[in-house]
Parts: C-alpha cells; structure tokens; sequence
C-alpha cells in the first residue's frame, strides 16, 4: 500500500511540472566522425605506449639474460616484433589521416 501510495505522489508531481518535454538534437554525421576519430586516436596512443612497454620489458629480459641464448632469442624476437607493431601503427595512423582528409571528415 506504501508503495502504491508513492507512486501516485511521484505520479501527481510529475503532472504538476509541465507537460513540456525537452529533447536533445538528434546526433548528426559530425559527432559520429568526433567520436570515432577519438576512438582511434585513444586505440592509436594506447598501441603505441604498449609498444614501448614492451621494448622496455624485452630490454629488461636482454639485460638479465645471462648469456642464456633462448633468453637473448626470446628477447630479440619480441623488439623485432614491437617495433614491426610500432611501424605498422604509424603507418596505420597515416592512412586513417589520409582516408579522413580525402572523405572530408575533421
């Protein structure tokens, strides 16, 4: 009985505000381009600082490596790989650039 009782208050008061509803614009062509265009550029900057935690951890297990040869394979075989990552990113990042400058998107 409590609860209906709240409810007809919070319907009464509801009533009693105005019937005046207010919505937002609907979303246009440029906010998607925004917020994809973030997006990328948060997935971009993440990439890349992994990049770099990863020549620093593979430097790391160089370093203590202890002449141990799988040890210094492991290690040359993971900056080989993040920097081919690395090269890939940049080169990812310009053809995003070029494909929003030939679309016109800002």
């Amino acid at each position: 009985m409590r609860k209906i009782a709240q409810s007809l208050t919070i319907a009464a008061s509801l009533t009693f505000l105005g019937s005046r509803a207010v919505f937002a614009a609907p979303p246009k062509f440029e906010d998607l381009s925004i917020v994809i265009g973030n997006a990328l550029t948060a997935a971009l900057s993440f990439s890349a600082l992994l990049a770099v935690g990863m020549i620093i951890f593979a430097g790391y297990t160089y370093m203590t490596s202890q002449g141990d040869p799988q040890k210094i394979q492991q290690a040359q075989g993971t900056i080989t790989w993040t920097v081919v990552a690395l090269i890939f990113l940049a080169i990812s990042g310009v053809a995003i650039i070029a494909l929003m400058d030939f679309f016109s998107i800002q």
